[in-house]
């Protein structure tokens, strides 16, 4: 379920909010350049259909690299990142 990340992250910003802690999450999901690669051809071309014919509405894989997502990491643990929603 492509939400799972999603709803768990709000179910904790909720739970921790009147403590004043915030939550901050990244859910890739599968990338162009993630353990997808490793995966038999036949199954590679299975995922990429099924993102194509809707699963995501981007239809496409996403392009989320390590150095992108560390970036991401880095910036939501700041405290400047108190007000930001991806």
């Amino acid at each position: 379920m492509p939400t799972t990340g999603t709803k768990a992250g709000k179910a904790f910003a909720v739970a921790l909010a009147s403590r004043g802690i915030t939550v901050n999450a990244i859910s890739p999901g599968i990338t162009e350049d993630s353990i997808l690669n490793s995966l038999l051809q036949e199954v590679q071309d299975g995922i990429r259909s099924w993102h194509v014919a809707g699963w995501t509405p981007m239809g496409r894989l996403g392009t989320l690299g390590c150095r992108q997502a560390a970036s991401m990491q880095l910036r939501l643990a700041t405290f400047q990142a108190s007000g930001v929603h991806l």
